[in-house]
């Protein structure tokens, strides 16, 4: 009662697979000499901006680990996507996969500083105070602006389930916010 059929059906076949080219090779034989190759390319489309040049990658790492491992790593090979990934490994939460879920909302949270954050100035949004409460919190709960007795323009972001309140003022008018405090 069983249909011969070539049809297969590999679910999240993305997810456990690095990015770049692979092979599939199917038989229905153990030996394989007779088979079927599918090539095709794993690509990761909504991928962060700054994972795409894995040097600058490693040195956005400062929010969470000390310039020496920030060295010790651009150091330790040439093949900075292997070392990025290979750091990255330890604080996976799937790693049966090779999609990192915590790595890439890491880098999404450097893109959304670098996009959102810059000043007139030309400071880089991620060398910030903003970006850096952001980088390690993620987004706030609530943003509330508004003037300061001084004239200036405050923020206050609030993260209600660790009930941190973060108060940024922006004294010159560049659009750099400064930490002033934080409860």
């Amino acid at each position: 009662n069983s249909v011969l059929t070539s049809n297969y059906y590999i679910s999240d076949v993305t997810a456990k697979l690095k990015e770049g080219p692979f092979e599939i090779l199917v038989s229905n034989q153990d030996d394989f000499l007779i088979k079927k190759s599918f090539k095709s390319v794993v690509r990761w489309f909504d991928k962060p901006k700054s994972l795409i040049d894995h040097e600058s990658a490693i040195r956005h790492l400062r929010f969470i680990v000390g310039e020496d491992s920030i060295r010790k790593l651009l150091k330790s090979s040439d093949d900075y996507d292997r070392t990025l990934h290979q750091f990255w490994r330890k604080f996976d939460p799937s790693p049966a996969t090779e999609f990192n879920e915590l790595m890439a909302e890491y880098y999404n949270r450097i893109d959304f500083c670098l996009e959102n954050f810059s000043t007139i100035t030309g400071l880089k949004g991620t060398e910030t105070d903003r970006a850096k409460i952001y980088i390690l919190n993620g987004k706030p709960d609530s943003i509330e602006r508004s003037s300061n007795n001084k004239g200036k323009i405050s923020e206050t972001w609030r993260y209600t389930k660790s009930q941190i309140i973060f108060v940024f003022v922006d004294e010159k008018g560049t659009g750099e916010f400064v930490l002033k405090s934080s409860q």
